[in-house]
Order: C-alpha cells, then structure tokens, then sequence
C-alpha cells in the first residue's frame, strides 16, 4: 500500500491561541508593589526622621559650665539621656569642638538633694543635624519619679558649650526604621514574586500552545495537507490450481461429483399453439354469444 507525499500542513487559523494566563495584568500589580513597598519605606523613614528632629529641638539645653546646679522640671520617670552637643543655637553658643571639653562631669540631685546615679557607660550614638542641632551621647540617668531635678554640669575649660538632656528616642527611631525596611521588603519582594511567577507562567503557557499548534504534537494540531490522495493497491494475489485428489480403490480414475454438461442445447419451438377461445358455460364453442364476434 503506497500513499503519495503531503505538504506541510498550513498555519492555525487567526484566533486560536488560547488566553495566556496569567493576564499581564499581573505584570502591572508587581510593579504596583514594589513603587507602593519603595514608597511605604520612604514615607516611614521620613515621618522617623521628622520625629527625631522634633524630640532633639524638645530637649533642654543647659549652658555650661554653670554657675551652681541648674534646674531640671522631668514630668515622666525613667530613663534621659546627657548628649554634649557641639552645633548649636542657644544663648550665644553655635559651634564648639567635636570633642567634649576637658574635665566633663555631670552631678544629678532630686528635690530633697538626693543623689541621682549618673552613668558614662554609654553606647556611641549621635543624633545627625537634621536642622540646627548635632550631639553626641555623654551620659545617662534614671528618675524614679516625675519631680525636680537639678543638674550641674562642670569642665576644666572656661569655653561656653551646651548640653541638652532628653528621654531615650532611640526606642522611637528604630521603631521607624524597622517599620520602613519591613515595609520596603514586603511590598518589593511580593512584587518581584509576582513579576516572576508571572513570567515564568506565561512562558510555559506560550511553550505548550505553540508545541500543541505543531504537527506532530500529541493531540496537537495536524490537518491534512492539500493533495491527500486515495490509497493505491497492488494486483490480487494468484492461487495455484485446484488439488487433485487419487482414484477410488479398484478404479483407474476418480468419478466426478458433477455431471458433465450436455452436448447441445435444443432449439426453442419455432411456433408456439395458441390456446382455445374461451367459450361460457351452457354454451357450445364457436357459437355466438355476448363475446363472439357477430355472425355476418
């Protein structure tokens, strides 16, 4: 059986690629994330920094060194913190040395004259000039409770310079910058997720349809080519002669199960008799009656 060669089959027809999923629209959520996580950690950081900017402007300045203790109003207990701050402006002091002056000690009393333990071991921290104010961490102390307080600051030199005492913003602060990374993290790694998934989706999407649109795929598609012709046979098969079968036992020859057919066929009669007119009951032939013809 022989078949006569096809043509490659034609394109799919316009419209039909199935919908890739997922949509693009996807793509533009992805994007949306990562501007909304960019833009959540940027608004956190500023309204941080804004909130430092306002508790360093709120701290109380003392010029030192003072003349005898100065007085210190704490309307919340807990711990504050001493910074020397050497860009300023207060009193007439704008900008000392970085270093903290020579012979730096700080005393703190409560209202009955109480000692208030005062500690130098302090981790290195500095609040940046955000505006017109820059200090660095020199000491802390803890107040049991709201009340006054009076603070003496010394040093060996007579140059003026400030120091500002407020409670801990640190706290604050790293609130502020936890919040921003968490957001900045969130919103941009779901959104490269989803820019991911999406694409490597789509990809594999677009694979599959194009090998199911290719002949050959299974199941995919394959129309028949133009010229596909009706298949072709060869010659039947030859068979040999019929078997002889031997003579009957006694016989020099086996009888044939037919008669054999006659010499001739005899000729048909050259005329055939016609029948006798049919004549009614009661009534002799050839005499007349309703179905004889008339006498004449």
């Amino acid at each position: 059986m022989t078949y006569p060669s096809t043509s490659p089959p034609p394109p799919p027809p316009p419209g039909a690629a199935a919908i890739i999923t997922p949509r693009k629209l996807w793509y533009l959520i992805g994007a949306l994330l990562i501007a909304g996580g960019i833009i959540g950690a940027l608004s956190l950081g500023f309204v941080g920094v804004k909130h430092l900017d306002s508790t360093v402007k709120n701290f109380a300045r003392i010029k030192a060194p003072t003349n005898g203790p100065a007085l210190l109003q704490v309307k919340r207990s807990g711990e504050y913190w001493v910074f020397y701050e050497y860009v300023t402006k207060f009193e007439g002091v704008e900008s000392t040395a970085k270093n903290r002056p020579a012979g730096f000690a700080i005393t703190v009393t409560d209202a009955e004259g109480k000692g208030v333990p005062v500690s130098v071991d302090v981790p290195s921290f500095t609040y940046p000039k955000l505006s017109d104010y820059e200090g660095r961490l020199e000491a802390t102390f803890n107040v049991p409770k709201p009340g006054d307080y009076k603070i003496e600051v010394a040093s060996t030199d007579i140059t003026p310079f400030v120091v500002t005492v407020g409670r801990s913003g640190l706290g604050t602060v790293v609130k502020y910058v936890l919040g921003a990374l968490a957001v900045g993290l969130l919103g941009f790694g779901t959104g490269l997720a989803a820019l991911i998934v999406t694409g490597v989706k789509r990809g594999r999407r677009k694979r599959e349809q194009q090998a199911r649109l290719t002949p050959g795929y299974p199941g995919g598609f394959s129309p028949p080519g133009p010229g596909f012709g009706s298949p072709t046979y060869g010659a039947p098969p030859s068979y040999g002669a019929a078997p002889s079968y031997g003579a009957a036992h006694g016989s020099t020859s086996a009888p044939s199960p037919y008669a054999p057919p006659p010499a001739s066929v005899p000729s048909p009669p050259a005329s055939v008799p016609s029948p006798p007119a049919w004549t009614p009951p009661g009534q002799e032939p050839n005499q007349g009656g309703p179905w004889a013809p008339p006498s004449s």
